[in-house]
């Protein structure tokens, strides 16, 4: 039994693994000499009809090792083959040298010349071999050696071993998977050892047939033949038709994923994850070329969920040497050896790669690239060319129906689109890393000097120190506050919850609540009482919003005036300040955007007046500027409450879009 396939790293791109991964090779290696030295040196004799001599197991080997199961974990794909009955066949009938000289030949031969295997899963899998062979030998030693052999104590012995290697073999698959750097949680490992167990078992009977029958008549030994190929043959037919129904949905949804996807881009990201799970490919790219000039777009899908749509690329310096018969010949290609893709950005490929031409009506559109297959279990083939040459079909089909120039501008355009944005977020961050840090500072330096000097400050001193710190804190609590309410409504989470408020004694009760900071002159409030329809909350920091930014840039006569007109409450907050320069009126309101060129005023990030006008909207009020003469006017305006008997305290949910708020953040 051979368990196939553990990860193995790509050697250019992880040192670091392929060094541990040797290492446990070597220790491998280690463990079975030291392990055959001593079954050599101390196993007596074992009394049997005939002994079958190492060269005739070769063959057995060889062809128990090509008939597998193949189930595939990820990136791993363990192969459980027939292999066992032929380990019961040389445990019983050969000596324990002539097992392992056959067992070496044929396996190495099979990994080799059959799966294509590159030389660190060779040593790995040839070590374990040696390694659970010796120990399977061991296993059937001691315990054939306490009865008939013939009898259920040599129908225990079997099993055994045949179990036992089973589970040291799979124990070195998962030691060297987690050397690599891959994972294979308990269940998988439970799964793979319980479904396996199950195989040696069900083998090592078929096995004991062939056991029987050679014994007492070797020359009915060909009936033993009758039970494994009946159920090779089984598991090929479920196997074959299996394969026939997942390649009939993969190409359904390449299908459907290019001919109903919203854009190309979007399109062939779907077709190329299906039609790498099509070819059972570690990676595959979709290159499309602009025109003749063979300006290529890449889209790249991999295995472990990285995807990368049409991304524009260029060609690598040294070009492969598929590239002529797929691009100038339009000829798909298929080989058998580390190469490289045809553009700049693809992985490296370690194994073997097929390439299809996506072949237009008046031009070559560019190709479909499928590189390693998973497991090692066997390599790309005739019917893989085919299917990826139906994939390429399909590709071509969507190119020649217009949609690739389209499709280019607007991923041109969305990409310069995020580029902007991403500026603007730099530039953003930048911002408010300053105006939280100067709050920030004043809170820490005004704390330390308390800490470390209070026994000299009168109470005086103390009470103003303590008043700079709760401003300064208020200051950040209101940044910080602007910032989340900006946040959760673009993402549309922001809801207002609606009650009869006095607009008034809320004005009020925020005035006596709100730390000053010295020097500040005294704010009028004027108004009669007057009931409004609103979010409490959102409400105070709207007028918070606008005493601040009255505070930090208007005059030192500020003023309060409610009054209700009709069905509206309208609060204006209004000061003797210069206003903000008529070129900026129409920025003021904009997300991130201040009043003034620049501001010398710490604390404001541009956000302040974005997030009360969006707020207002949101309560079903608005958010005015106006210059009247010397005066500087905000209107905040909410809906007054009528007693309906009808209206209660609901949450509304924020549209960004609907009311105009800035998708900025």
């Amino acid at each position: 039994m051979t368990v196939d396939n553990p990860e193995m790293p790509r050697v250019r791109a992880y040192r670091a693994p392929m060094v541990r991964a040797w290492t446990f090779v070597a220790v491998l290696a280690a463990l079975a000499a030291a392990l055959w030295v001593g079954i050599l040196m101390s196993l007596g004799p074992f009394e049997r009809p005939f002994s079958v001599p190492w060269w005739a197991l070769i063959p057995l080997v060889f062809l128990a090792e090509s008939a597998v199961i193949h189930v595939t974990f990820r990136k791993d794909a363990h192969s459980f083959s027939l292999s066992e009955i032929v380990l019961i066949v040389g445990l019983f009938l050969s000596s324990p040298a002539a097992l392992l000289v056959a067992q070496v030949i044929g396996n190495s031969a099979s990994l080799v010349l059959g799966r294509r295997q590159v030389p660190t899963k060779v040593a790995f899998n040839v070590s374990q071999l040696v390694l659970v062979t010796g120990l399977a030998t061991v296993v059937f030693r001691v315990l054939v050696n306490m009865g008939d052999p013939l009898g259920p104590t040599g129908w225990l012995a079997a099993i055994a071993a045949s179990v036992a290697s089973i589970v040291v073999a799979e124990l070195a698959i998962n030691t060297v998977i987690h050397l690599t750097g891959g994972n294979m949680s308990r269940g998988e490992m439970l799964e793979t050892m319980v479904f396996g167990s199950i195989g040696a078992s069900l083998n090592a009977a078929l096995g004991l047939i062939v056991v029987f029958i050679a014994w007492y008549d070797p020359r009915s030994v060909w009936l033993a033949t009758v039970p494994p190929l009946l159920m090779y043959v089984a598991y090929r037919t479920h196997a074959v038709q299996r394969n026939h129904h997942k390649h009939l949905e993969s190409m359904h949804a390449v299908t459907e994923a290019i001919h109903t996807a919203p854009d190309l881009a979007a399109a062939l990201v779907d077709a190329a994850g299906s039609a790498r799970e099509l070819v059972a490919a570690d990676w595959l790219e979709i290159v499309v070329f602009m025109d003749e000039e063979l300006r290529p777009y890449q889209t790249i899908v991999q295995l472990n969920g990285l995807e990368a749509p049409m991304v524009p690329s260029s060609l690598v310096n040294e070009l492969p040497p598929w590239w002529q018969s797929v691009i100038g010949d339009a000829e798909s290609a298929i080989v058998h050896e580390a190469s490289w893709s045809g553009v700049e950005g693809s992985p490296p490929i370690t194994k073997d790669v097929i390439v299809a031409p996506i072949v237009g009506t008046e031009r070559l559109h560019g190709y479909v690239l499928a590189a390693d297959r998973l497991g090692d279990v066997n390599v790309f083939g005739t019917a893989d060319i085919q299917l990826l040459e139906t994939v390429a079909k399909q590709v071509s089909v969507a190119l020649d129906n217009g949609r690739l120039e389209t499709s280019l501008a607007t991923v041109t355009a969305l990409k310069e689109q995020l580029e902007g944005m991403v500026r603007s977020k730099d530039q953003f961050v930048a911002s408010v890393s300053h105006e939280l840090r100067t709050p920030l500072t004043a809170v820490v330096g005004f704390a330390e000097q308390l800490e470390q000097n209070l026994e000299i400050f009168e109470h005086s001193d103390l009470k103003e120190f303590v008043g700079l710190i709760a401003h300064e804190s208020s200051t950040l609590s209101h940044i910080i506050e602007d910032l989340l309410v900006a946040a959760r409504a673009d993402i549309g989470t922001l809801a207002i919850h609606a009650e009869s408020i006095d607009a008034t004694q809320a004005v009020q009760d925020l005035m006596d609540l709100s730390p000053t900071s010295s020097g500040s002159s005294p704010i009028t409030v004027k108004g009669e009482p007057a009931q409004a329809w609103a979010d409490p909350v959102r409400f105070r920091q709207v007028v918070r919003n606008l005493l601040t930014n009255a505070q930090r840039y208007g005059g030192d006569d500020i003023g309060i005036d409610i009054e209700e007109r009709g069905h509206v409450i309208t609060i204006t907050v209004s000061d003797n300040g210069p206003g903000v320069p008529e070129c900026r009126e129409h920025l003021i309101f904009e997300a991130y955007e201040r009043g003034h060129e620049e501001s010398t005023q710490p604390g404001s990030v541009g956000l302040g007046l974005a997030v009360s006008r969006q707020l207002a909207r949101m309560m079903g009020g608005d958010l005015a500027y106006s210059r009247h003469h010397s005066t500087t006017r905000f209107e905040f305006t909410v809906p007054a409450f009528v007693d309906d008997g009808c209206r209660g305290s609901e949450p509304v949910a924020g549209d960004p879009e609907a009311i105009g708020v800035p998708d900025r953040l």
